[in-house]
């Protein structure tokens, strides 16, 4: 009892935790909602019991003629959802409900890694999709640290992979090359796996430098003028007479440096060996598939589409995703996303006329439905990862699907809106 009383308190603090980023973290919208944001003047002055989880929000209703009628109601579900979830969500662990197997039990201490770190996940996914559905954007802000922290945690707790159920009452903790052996794989230990993970990182720093990159003169034009777009950016005019000195953003020398450092680390942690590391490469290979896959379902988008159909914001949340979760998770995320997203995009474009939605809490349900229902997922999926050409195969023909069938959704929303006018 003296357990659910703790977890409940500590998920209604971390709900705290994500209001204040839901709205201090967004790109456009910075809206002073939390209590411990500075209030607005016309607001009412902050009492004591405002700062507490939950019931403060009934006392914050005075402010409604500031933020809204109904304004308090989400932030009071937000706390009380994650209170609610951080107590089942650990006697589900302590159950084994993540091994779906009567037979076992986790071992001492698993349960509590399971907990931290899928936990810690499930709060970065709310407070992305609650920003997404308000900007429809997803900020660095968010995915940036979480990946960071899925890194941490894959070296300091390999336990805190994924766990597979191998023959007999027994399981192990998901790696890279799950379901296969890792024995055979010498070049892991060679510089092949360690130029592997270097590659990864700096393309992900390149991702997130702010850049702007176009074609339309070229490629090698393009390629020339998106590394001025980074080192050289655009003059900020002041006056007619007076222009500021092109400044490089301190933005680009910190993730820079931060590429610097997760070199260095990766690389003694190559250098060291163990199931640390291959706990650190399959979180990377995690990261790669993950914003792989979405990236290139932006780009196939565009093309069909014409126009931009999904943020940049979706890939670094799939990349976070896949580094906590690994890259045999991201094929039944990526399914749930897809089929919930269909429906929720039919349905809007039905009853609104609108075409434009948030892909972000999609994905952040189809990586919780992979974490709750892992084993029958991966029951199904073993035999494809034992042929790992097929499963590829089967990866580019869905992404062409797709481009198909929204290239067919655009010319059927084009007929349909020349037929209306």
């Amino acid at each position: 009892m003296q357990t659910n009383i703790f977890l409940f308190v500590f998920g209604a603090i971390i709900g705290m935790v994500v209001n204040w980023a839901i709205y201090q973290l967004c790109y456009f919208g910075v809206r002073p909602i939390s209590p411990f944001s500075l209030p607005p003047v016309e607001a009412r002055p902050r009492r004591w019991h405002d700062y507490l989880p939950i019931v403060g929000w009934l006392g914050r209703r005075g402010d409604s003629s500031v933020f809204g009628k109904w304004f308090w109601i989400r932030p009071l579900l937000i706390e009380l959802g994650l209170a609610v979830f951080a107590v089942w969500f650990y006697r589900w662990q302590l159950g084994g409900g993540l091994l779906d197997e009567p037979r076992l039990a986790p071992v001492d201490g698993h349960a509590e890694w399971w907990y931290a770190a899928q936990f810690l996940l499930v709060t970065l996914l709310v407070a992305a999709t609650f920003i997404d559905f308000d900007e429809q954007t997803i900020p660095d802000a968010i995915t940036l640290p979480g990946t960071l922290a899925a890194l941490a945690f894959a070296v300091l707790a390999p336990e805190t992979r994924l766990p597979i159920v191998v023959h007999g009452p027994a399981y192990e903790s998901l790696h890279f090359n799950s379901p296969n052996s890792l024995s055979d794989l010498n070049w892991l230990r060679d510089w092949k796996g360690l130029a592997i993970g270097l590659g990864i990182y700096w393309v992900w720093v390149w991702a997130l430098l702010p850049k702007r990159c176009t074609l339309r003169h070229g490629v090698w034009r393009g390629l020339a003028l998106m590394w001025v777009s980074i080192f050289r950016p655009q003059r900020k005019t002041q006056s007619k007479l007076r222009t500021q000195e092109r400044q490089t953003q301190p933005q680009v020398w910190g993730l820079l440096l931060l590429g610097v450092l997760l070199s260095v680390i990766y690389g003694w942690i190559w250098y060291l060996g163990g199931k640390s590391f291959e706990s650190l490469f399959g979180a990377t290979l995690g990261m790669a598939f993950g914003g792989g896959v979405i990236w290139a379902v932006r780009i196939i988008a565009r093309m069909a589409m014409g126009q931009e159909a999904m943020g940049f914001g979706d890939v670094t949340l799939m990349i976070m995703i896949g580094a906590f979760l690994g890259w045999q998770a991201i094929l039944p995320i990526f399914f749930c996303a897809a089929c919930t997203a269909v429906f929720a995009a039919l349905a809007n474009f039905l009853f609104t006329g609108e075409n434009a939605f948030a892909f972000g809490p999609f994905l952040s349900i189809g990586a919780v439905a992979t974490i709750i229902w892992w084993q029958p997922f991966w029951r199904y999926l073993t035999p494809m990862h034992r042929m790992n050409e097929i499963l590829v195969g089967i990866l580019i023909g869905a992404l062409i699907l797709l481009g198909v069938i929204m290239w067919g959704i655009q010319l059927v929303k084009g007929a349909f809106g020349s037929s209306r006018s």
